[in-house]
């Protein structure tokens, strides 16, 4: 689990350290960008304790989601190392028993996609 969770912080400061090498002349450009940033993942206004509220946390999802996927397709990531990156999350997710939801967009992509009925099929591990 070590191993796996060094890994994981490798990957994500070799992602962060491309990421705002590649934003350094955007932000330069742009000096109203950041605190917009700022705002769109919801550090500035909180729920009455300081907690995020669930709107907030979804659009700080969102957001982070959308950083994932404009930096993996800009710097022109290979599928497999996305796909072995994804499937350590999800074994991660599953062994702390955070997999629930992940299931559910997982069967939720499926059925969008109408190979709900090959689930069954697949092996179980």
């Amino acid at each position: 689990m070590r191993q796996l969770k060094l890994a994981l912080v490798r990957w994500r400061l070799d992602y962060q350290r491309a990421y705002h090498e590649s934003r350094a002349g955007d932000v330069q450009s742009s000096p109203r960008a950041t605190p917009r940033r700022v705002q769109m993942l919801g550090a500035t206004s909180t729920g009455s304790r300081g907690v995020p509220t669930a709107k907030q946390l979804l659009a700080r999802h969102e957001v982070a989601r959308r950083l994932v996927h404009n930096l993996w397709s800009k710097n022109q990531i290979p599928a497999s190392e996305i796909h072995a990156f994804l499937a350590r999350a999800a074994e991660a997710a599953a062994r702390d028993g955070k997999a629930a939801g992940l299931l559910k967009v997982y069967r939720q992509e499926l059925k969008k996609y109408g190979a709900l009925p090959l689930l069954k099929h697949a092996r179980q591990q």
